[in-house]
């Protein structure tokens, strides 16, 4: 056989001594179509990768009316300096996924005229791709002006309940491993600082679940709010604006032993305030942020929870695939409630949390501000 050649599934069934349906429903992914032994299957993909035998995903993509092509919503400040490394892992995630099933990553982007989930949605129905992720983080008022239900959609790092498959963030996991190392180095006294646009709490799922653990834990936890002026995954000036919010505190009132801010942008605004007014981390004061992307260049490195975006971008892909893998016939849209899949999150310890220090310090009540 020249090199040239292209195997078919013709000429692997006449070596394997079997049916060219058989080998189409063990190379084409069709197995629960007709029974194929495990004998036989080892048997045709040995001889499927002697032959150097490729699937032709065109010829497959009409027969089952699907194109093997997941479509992943951005946007454009998934594209930005600020936020890109979030979705960077999210598509690292589902990317990898995609791929080793076999199948392709569509990245949806903005475009003039029409906006990326509209595309996304024209996509699906064209059959450019079997399935959609969208960040419902960036998009949660769109999605919920939609009515979804039934559409091969996934929402990608969700805090609020959708029509659609979602994939969560478990902060619980995260915050109680947080808190558990503060509390095995002497800490009672924790301030959690996040942020508020136009008196809204943002991430209240993060929020809530904070003072869960920490009454679970018996922590004494007080909260501060830092006010931003509009809603987004991260601004340019988030830094600075923190860095004069939490100054402006500490003038008013003296710092508790620990300190979580609501993600690594935030905290390293709050490193720097404590630095104005003469505080070292982790001497006087630990600090503990969210996300793990920009904590090894905080000085000194940032412990953090790790909220996981690659593992949720892989989560997303695997309910993307299964959607997609559905016979055409059947309806798309599940029975009950739709899947929610929580990815658990981890901490990282670097050098940013140590004993509480040994100088008298306030009651914590005395930080407390009204949430």
């Amino acid at each position: 056989m020249g090199a040239a050649s292209k195997v078919t599934l013709k000429e692997i069934a006449l070596r394997a001594g079997c049916s060219k349906g058989a080998v189409s429903a063990t190379l084409n992914g069709a197995r629960g179509n007709i029974g194929v032994s495990s004998d036989l299957r080892k048997k045709i993909e040995t001889l499927a990768r002697k032959l150097g035998y490729e699937a032709n995903h065109s010829a497959q993509s009409l027969s089952k009316g699907a194109s093997r092509t997941i479509g992943l919503v951005t946007g454009p400040s998934a594209h930005s300096h600020h936020s890109g490394g979030m979705y960077g892992l999210l598509i690292d995630g589902v990317g990898d996924v995609v791929r080793a099933a076999g199948s392709d990553l569509l990245i949806i982007g903005p475009a003039q005229g029409e906006d990326e989930i509209a595309r996304g949605l024209r996509y699906i129905c064209q059959r450019r791709i079997d399935a959609l992720i969208i960040p419902e983080l960036l998009y949660r008022k769109r999605l919920a002006s939609l009515d979804l239900a039934g559409q091969p959609v996934v929402a990608a790092v969700a805090e609020r309940p959708a029509a659609v498959p979602s994939v969560y963030i478990d902060f619980d996991s995260g915050i109680s491993e947080a808190l558990d190392h503060l509390v095995s180095l002497g800490h009672r006294e924790v301030l959690w600082v996040g942020w508020k646009a136009g008196g809204r709490e943002i991430s209240p799922l993060r929020n809530e679940s904070f003072r869960r653990v920490a009454r679970l834990k018996a922590i004494a936890p007080a909260f501060l709010w830092l006010e931003r002026e509009v809603w987004t995954v991260n601004l340019p000036g988030d830094i600075e604006t923190a860095r004069e919010q939490f100054a402006a505190f500490l003038s008013r009132h003296p710092c508790p032993t620990a300190v979580m801010p609501y993600n690594e942008r935030m905290a390293m605004g709050v490193y720097r305030a404590l630095a104005d007014h003469g505080l070292r981390v982790p001497q006087d004061v630990s600090v503990i942020g969210f996300d793990d992307i920009l904590a090894d260049l905080a000085d000194p490195p940032m412990t953090v929870v790790n909220l996981g975006f690659e593992a949720i971008g892989r989560a997303c892909a695997e309910i993307a695939l299964e959607m997609a893998a559905r016979p055409p016939r059947r309806p798309r849209a599940q029975s009950g409630a739709p899947e929610r899949r929580l990815v658990p999150t981890h901490l990282s310890v670097r050098q940013s949390v140590g004993p509480p220090t040994k100088r008298p310090r306030s009651a914590i009540h005395q930080t407390k501000t009204k949430e």
